[in-house]
C-alpha cells in the first residue's frame, strides 16, 4: 500500500507543472472574458471565484490522470492497461469537471443554469482532457522520434561498418591481382629464359654434330 502512495505523490511531482499550467490557463481565461455573469461581485471577489474554478480543474485532473488509472490498476490483476483507460479518464475528468462547475457557479457565484450557460460550462470543461490528450500525443512522437534516431544511428554504423568491410576487401583483391599478375609475369619471364636457352643449345649441338 505504501508504494503505491509513493508511487502517486511521484506522478503528482511530476506532472504537478502541467497540471498547474491547464488549471492556471483556464483560471486566465475566466478571469480576462468573463463567461459567466458574477455582476455582484467585485474585483477581489472575482478573483477568488475564479481561483475556485481553477481549483476545482487542478484538483479533477489530478484525479483523473493519477487516481483513477491506480483504482483501475488496482483492480487489473492481468497487469495489462485497459483499452479504455486513457478514453475513461478523460471522459471522468469532463463529466466532473462540468458537473463541478455548475453546482460551484450555481451556489456559490449564484448564478442561474441555464443553457446558454451550461454551454459555456461544457465548452471550458474540455480544455482539460483535450490539453492531456495533446500532452500524450507529444510526448508519444518524441518518443518515436527518439526511437527513430537511435535506429537511424545504428542504420549509419552499419553502413560505415559495410563500408570499410568492402573498401578491405576491395584493396585485398587488387592486392591478389597484383600478386597474380606479378607471378605470371615471372612465370613468362622463365619460360622465355628457358627457351633461350634451350635455342642456344640446339644451335651449339647441331653446329658440332655438323663439324664433325
Amino acid at each position: 500500500m505504501n508504494d503505491y502512495f509513493d508511487q502517486i505523490i511521484f506522478l503528482i511531482r511530476r506532472y504537478l507543472r502541467l497540471f498547474l499550467s491547464i488549471s492556471f490557463g483556464i483560471f486566465l481565461f475566466i478571469l480576462f472574458f468573463e463567461p459567466f455573469p458574477v455582476e455582484n461581485f467585485d474585483f477581489n471577489n472575482k478573483l477568488i471565484l475564479y481561483a475556485g474554478l481553477g481549483f476545482i480543474v487542478f484538483i479533477f485532473t489530478v484525479f483523473a490522470r493519477i487516481i483513477f488509472p491506480w483504482i483501475i490498476q488496482s483492480y487489473n490483476k492481468s497487469n495489462q492497461e485497459p483499452v479504455f483507460a486513457q478514453f475513461l479518464g478523460g471522459f471522468t475528468l469532463f463529466a466532473f469537471t462540468s458537473v463541478a462547475f455548475a453546482f460551484y457557479l450555481h451556489y456559490v457565484a449564484y448564478v442561474d443554469i441555464t443553457f446558454h450557460i451550461m454551454f459555456r460550462v461544457i465548452l471550458i470543461s474540455l480544455v482539460s482532457p483535450v490539453a492531456l490528450a495533446l500532452y500524450d500525443n507529444y510526448i508519444q512522437l518524441d518518443k518515436e522520434r527518439e526511437l527513430l534516431l537511435k535506429e537511424k544511428y545504428i542504420l549509419q554504423n552499419q553502413i560505415e561498418n559495410n563500408e570499410k568491410d568492402l573498401q578491405n576487401k576491395t584493396i585485398e583483391f587488387i592486392r591478389n591481382e597484383e600478386k597474380r599478375l606479378k607471378n605470371y609475369q615471372l612465370q613468362m619471364l622463365l619460360s622465355f629464359h628457358l627457351l633461350i636457352i634451350t635455342l642456344r643449345l640446339y644451335i651449339m649441338t647441331t653446329v658440332n654434330s655438323r663439324k664433325n
